[in-house]
Order: C-alpha cells, then structure tokens, then sequence
C-alpha cells in the first residue's frame, strides 16, 4: 500500500497546481534478490483518489509501476564504528502507468563525513553530507527534469531499529526544462524519516 498526500493540495499563482496524487494505491508486487546492489521489481494495482476536487481525474485508476534500482555505499556508513569520509549513490528507472506510460531517472549522490558519536547526547550518530541530484523522465513533463545540490544531515540513536533513520535536507534546485507557471529556480527545505521492515 503507498499513501501519496500533502498538506496544501495546491501550489499559488494564477494556475495552481496539485502538490500530490492525493491517493491510496493498493497492490501487489515482486522483487529480486540485490544483486552487487541491483535490483528489479514491479507491481500492479489500482490508485484510488480521496479528494473530489479533481473531476478530470477518475477515482480509481489502474496503477502499474516497475523499475530497476541501484544502490552503493563507500566509506564509513552512518552508525560504524570507525568515522570517517563516505559515498553514496542511489540510480533509479521507475515506469509508471499513471503518469502517461513515463519512465522516470533518478540520480542522488552524497558525500560527506560520518564523525564520532556525541556521547553526551547519548550516542547520538550522524552523518554530514552534500547532496547532488539528477532527475528527468522519458516525457519531458516540466516538473519531472530538474537537479539540485545542497547540505544534508541523517541522524539516530543507537537504540532506535538499525532501519530508522531522520533527516534534513536543503537543496537549491533549478528545472531544465521550460516554466510557464513558476520561476525556474527553487529552495527546498525536505525534513522526514526512513523505517523499512523486512522479512
């Protein structure tokens, strides 16, 4: 089950735009086994929409999505014992149905430094980090090319699950391909945090 909503619903100006699907999908998937830290999925299911403010969109609409991810780390990750420099790359090509049958690319790298645990504020881990990230799609939609950069911090405490972590971004983006809503630049403040179970 994804969930895909926001606080606003729309953005300002003369056009608003919507900020989210603002639906649940239900569905069903398979994954492969990381492989040198690759690997494929896909699923299939239905995006249900729970706001009326949107009749130009059905209210349940066929969602298949599938893709190949990659995903590498370098260095002293966060929560080792050692600190130290670190490296990381995400690359993803995800298909998604609902989006006009589009293919989007993702790039995002960080490099930055994981230093010793703050005892004092009871072994608090974290990472200091400098974002760059890559973004384009098979349709040139506008809001799907962009790239940004900017610091980033993740941090835990040892006795969260080892898969819980939260962090702060602040990224200065600019789109690639022509605006006629909004300015070409933007800043960006993404606060949130990551838990994954797993079986």
């Amino acid at each position: 089950m994804r969930f895909f909503g926001d606080t606003r619903r729309t953005g300002g100006g003369s056009l608003p735009q919507f900020l989210s699907e603002s639906s649940v999908v239900l569905a069903v998937g398979a994954a492969s086994n990381s492989w040198h830290g690759l690997m494929a999925w896909g699923e299939a299911g239905s995006a249900i929409s729970y706001l009326d403010m949107r009749p130009q969109v059905n209210r349940v609409t066929a969602d298949y999505r599938s893709g190949l991810s990659y995903g590498k780390g370098f260095g002293h990750p966060l929560g080792a014992e050692e600190f130290g420099w670190f490296f990381e790359v995400n690359a993803d090509g995800v298909y998604v149905s609902r989006y006009g049958n589009d293919l989007l690319l993702y790039t995002q790298t960080r490099i930055g430094v994981t230093p010793p645990p703050i005892l004092a504020l009871g072994s608090f881990q974290s990472q200091i980090f400098w974002n760059n990230n890559i973004i384009r799609d098979s349709k040139s939609w506008d809001w799907a090319n962009y790239v940004e950069t900017g610091p980033g911090l993740k941090f835990r405490w040892p006795w969260m699950p080892r898969s819980l972590v939260f962090s702060v971004n602040g990224l200065r983006g600019a789109y690639t391909v022509p605006q006629f809503y909004r300015r070409p630049n933007f800043l960006d403040l993404r606060m949130g945090f990551w838990y994954a179970v797993t079986r």
